[in-house]
């Protein structure tokens, strides 16, 4: 079952199940804040652009800066530069869409906040991914 479903069961007030009818619990689900960056960035830049056109992107990066899609959320800046190179006044409309696609990752609602970009929304995320992380270690 994946996070988007079991998201979806208990906003639903349902809950959620594996296949087999076992119940999932929140502590079963990983969340790693990377891995679903990393998935948003991918979904985004290929709804929006294709795949070729987002792999060109990794391939700016891993030339350039030595970076493969694994190291951009450490060095988020590095990708935006890249995003920025590549795509002018329209890239902060490709990050709010990263953005969006990392909340819905997540089974989050996404909310415009004035002044965020896309380091700032992922800190967000980063920050209440860690939090719930120490509240639910096991």
């Amino acid at each position: 079952m994946d996070r988007l479903r079991v998201a979806e069961e208990i906003a639903a007030g349902r809950q959620p199940r594996f296949a087999d009818g076992t119940e999932v619990k929140i502590s079963d689900i990983v969340v790693n804040h990377n891995e679903a960056l990393i998935d948003s960035i991918d979904t985004a830049l290929a709804d929006l652009l294709g795949t070729r056109p987002r792999e060109a992107i990794y391939d700016l990066l891993a030339q350039r800066l030595s970076l493969g899609r694994e190291d951009i959320p450490t060095h988020l800046d590095e990708f935006r530069a890249v995003l920025k190179s590549s795509f002018d006044a329209t890239a902060p409309r490709i990050e709010k869409l990263i953005a969006k696609r990392l909340y819905a990752t997540l089974g989050w609602q996404f909310i415009d906040m004035k002044g965020f970009g896309l380091n700032e929304h992922f800190e967000f995320v980063k920050g209440i991914v860690d939090r719930a992380k120490k509240m639910n270690p096991g």
